[in-house]
């Protein structure tokens, strides 16, 4: 397993976490894999990179999202366990299956499969078809 981290920014407001991803991108060699909305406003987007980057990117994303709105936690985890990018995948493909009906709803999801795999170009490690590491 290579070295990688996943780092998580939360936020109160999309507007916010918009922009501290947005900034984290911007300043380091990171791939944003998905975000989640639990309840009562609260959002967390999800990224990996290599632990310098990640590190990086958390620090630029938190100054971002204090600017902008209510920025409330983040964390960066060197070296995840792969079930943890695993149920991260997975999970947000489970949300999306049952709504294959409704196309607007499929069309604003991401595609967290596909955002990870653009990091597997970039030198991270390959998910396999089931989204597994």
């Amino acid at each position: 397993m290579k070295n990688y981290a996943l780092g998580m920014i939360e936020t109160i407001g999309l507007t916010s976490l918009i922009a501290a991803a947005d900034e984290a991108a911007k300043v380091a060699d990171i791939q944003v894999i998905t975000y989640h909305k639990p309840d009562a406003g609260i959002v967390t987007v999800y990224f990996i990179g290599d632990v310098a980057s990640v590190r990086e990117a958390v620090s630029a994303g938190v100054e971002k999202a204090k600017q902008i709105g209510e920025y409330r936690t983040s964390h960066v985890i060197p070296r995840p366990s792969s079930d943890v990018i695993n149920e991260l995948v997975n999970k947000e493909r489970k949300k999306r299956e049952p709504r294959k009906k409704s196309r607007a709803r499929d069309s604003k999801s991401i595609d967290v499969a596909r955002s990870a795999n653009m990091y597997t170009a970039q030198g991270g490690e390959t998910l396999n078809d089931d989204g597994r590491l």
